[in-house]
């Protein structure tokens, strides 16, 4: 499975007013995840989507199998996704045309976050955490994207902290940094924490990204990733049913 990442400048202070647009009774979810053509053939899948806000911006992860011009193509052909951007439209810094299905491609490709890579374990649905970085000089950014922490499947329990998957995105001066994850945010930063050489580079990378601003230790660390971590409007994962359905995630 492959992922992508899809970004948004908001109008400061808008926050409720999405969070209300995505929320359980602001949103109907569409009802299946396969992707079809043009003339009605399966040719993909969107296991997983996630939507996440921090300040003014807001960032949709997609996870999903195929090719993304065919998933872009499917959304922009979504009565709801067309309802939800017509309702977010007031609430973004730039207005753009969604509504009709070239001017939502155009939007997708102008939006999408420049893939800056990553690494992950065999494919498997988990709850995706999103973390956001400013940085005004792209250069430094990515040296620093080269410093990476460990991805950690191993045996244990399938619901214990574990971290399945972590790629990096940037647009512009924000940065981000997806993580699927079993378990709970801080149990896995812990993780991360408590592996010497990985916690030397994970130190190295937020200093470079902040400018300076953070400095982790192993007990700061925790508190740190739950700072960087955006605003989780939605997310949605691919459950096993004779129906296919997108269901609200229970990972």
């Amino acid at each position: 499975m492959s992922f992508a990442a899809i970004s948004y400048n908001i109008r400061p202070d808008t926050e409720a007013e999405i969070a209300e647009i995505f929320s359980a009774t602001g949103f109907r979810r569409t009802g299946s995840p396969v992707v079809y053509d043009a003339a009605g053939n399966e040719v993909g899948l969107i296991p997983a989507t996630g939507l996440f806000i921090g300040d003014d911006s807001m960032v949709r992860i997609i996870q999903y199998l195929g090719e993304l011009d065919d998933v872009a193509r499917h959304m922009s052909r979504q009565t709801t996704v067309k309802f939800a951007e017509q309702r977010l439209s007031p609430f973004l810094a730039e207005p753009r045309d969604t509504q009709t299905e070239q001017g939502f491609l155009r939007y997708f490709a102008n939006s999408l976050m420049t893939d800056c890579g990553g690494s992950s374990t065999p494919d498997r649905l988990a709850r995706i955490t999103v973390l956001r970085f400013r940085h005004p000089d792209a250069g430094p950014a990515d040296l620093a994207l080269e410093s990476r922490v460990p991805l950690w499947a191993g045996p244990g329990h399938p619901d214990g902290p574990a971290l399945l998957a972590e790629r990096w995105y940037r647009n512009g001066e924000s940065v981000v940094r997806l993580w699927q994850h079993t378990g709970e945010l801080r149990d896995v930063a812990r993780l991360v924490a408590r592996d010497a050489a990985a916690f030397a580079r994970e130190a190295v990378l937020l200093d470079a990204l902040s400018g300076g601003g953070l400095r982790p230790t192993e007990q700061s660390y925790p508190d740190i990733v739950g700072r960087l971590a955006m605003r989780c409007l939605s997310q949605l994962a691919m459950h096993d049913s004779p129906a296919g359905e997108i269901l609200p995630a229970r990972v």
